[in-house]
């Protein structure tokens, strides 16, 4: 599933936070006031009565947990996600630079789509295993291990 938010400008001032999006909104023409919406979409992790959606949720927060500790990820494991967010994080970050919600929308994952497929084929991969048993720490190498268990049990 994914969720997407139309926001559109607002008056209010811009906050001064070290966010990503709160940069790059300062720094881009969106700011010189010639955009007027803004479409963000991103993967909500949402599966609530689709078992099937299962395997794509746990290999997103697998690839999350374990892409999340490399400073400037340059992965060659086919891995697409390098953090997670939820919606209402989104909508805080936009406020604070200075956008305000005027819509919000949850699209269904069309089933013939293979994103998921693609998730979950690149955790159950040897080269992701082998990223994993690298991990110096044993308790994230462990709760690794234990989501790509998860994935495989789906």
């Amino acid at each position: 599933m994914t969720k997407k938010s139309t926001t559109t400008r607002s008056s209010a001032t811009r906050h001064s936070t070290s966010s990503p999006l709160t940069r790059s909104a300062r720094c881009s023409p969106l700011c010189a006031g010639r955009v007027k919406k803004v479409l963000i979409a991103g993967y909500s992790l949402d599966a609530r009565g689709d078992r099937a959606l299962m395997p794509h949720v746990l290999a997103a927060l697998s690839q999350a947990e374990l892409n999340s500790r490399i400073q400037a990820p340059s992965l060659t494991d086919g891995s697409n996600i390098r953090s997670l967010t939820t919606p209402s994080h989104i909508r805080e970050l936009a406020e604070k630079a200075g956008w305000r919600l005027t819509e919000e929308d949850g699209v269904h994952h069309p089933p013939e789509l293979p994103d998921g497929k693609w998730e979950v084929e690149v955790v159950l991969s040897e080269e992701y295993a082998g990223r994993i048993s690298s991990e110096p720490d044993e308790r994230r190498r462990r709760f690794a291990e234990s989501l790509v268990g998860a994935v495989r049990a789906t």
